[in-house]
């Protein structure tokens, strides 16, 4: 993730984010990998670990497909679509430099053990995004970092470890959503994905 911020979240969690992000009259979800301008319903994204976020106002998706050489055709983005070709070749990919979306590696919600989500850009560089977009995707990692909890912040000793049993393999800081938080001071672990 080029950028973005790190949370754990139960379903309910994950609700109150997308209201807050106006899905699905803002925002529209859709499969990361998959085909071009197909959107998901919100109810549908629990069968899907990487979810795009389209900010709809801000234009429209970029697509990519293997035999086109016109976007970005050096350099890091053209690497990394030819790795995720190599693993299906029959899809389109997303052009992240060119598109307003925000990647959402969703973790595990439920259970005994709970696992991060990943939310954030994906482009090369901030800096080829339009202002607008910076300032969107600064306005949610905000959110998040407003309504969660600090439960994991290894890089900072001043921190206290986290009230509950949470065991993470990154340096980055880690909220937890509300519902989340709840569950991990109730007794689920939180852990990396496997």
């Amino acid at each position: 993730m080029a950028g973005g911020v790190h949370f754990f979240a139960t379903a309910s969690d994950e609700d109150v984010l997308l209201d807050f992000l106006d899905e699905p009259a803002s925002v529209r979800l859709f499969q990361w990998w998959g085909e071009p301008d197909t959107y998901l319903a919100r109810n549908a994204r629990q069968g899907h670990g990487g979810i795009g976020i389209h900010a709809i106002h801000q234009g429209p998706l970029q697509w990519v497909r293997i035999n086109d050489t016109t976007t970005h055709p050096d350099g890091r983005s053209s690497l990394l679509r030819r790795v995720n070709w190599s693993n299906d070749p029959r899809h389109a990919l997303l052009d992240v430099d060119a598109s307003p979306a925000l990647l959402w590696s969703r973790g595990s919600t439920a259970g005994p053990t709970i696992t991060p989500s990943a939310l954030g850009h994906q482009a090369a560089s901030l800096r080829e995004m339009t202002d607008e977009f910076r300032r969107w995707e600064s306005r949610v990692i905000r959110w998040v970092n407003r309504t969660g909890t600090v439960v994991w912040n290894c890089a900072d000793p001043r921190n206290p470890q986290p009230t509950g049993d949470v065991q993470l393999l990154t340096v980055s800081t880690v909220y937890a959503l509300p519902g989340a938080a709840a569950a991990i001071r109730e007794g689920a672990s939180g852990r990396s994905h496997l």
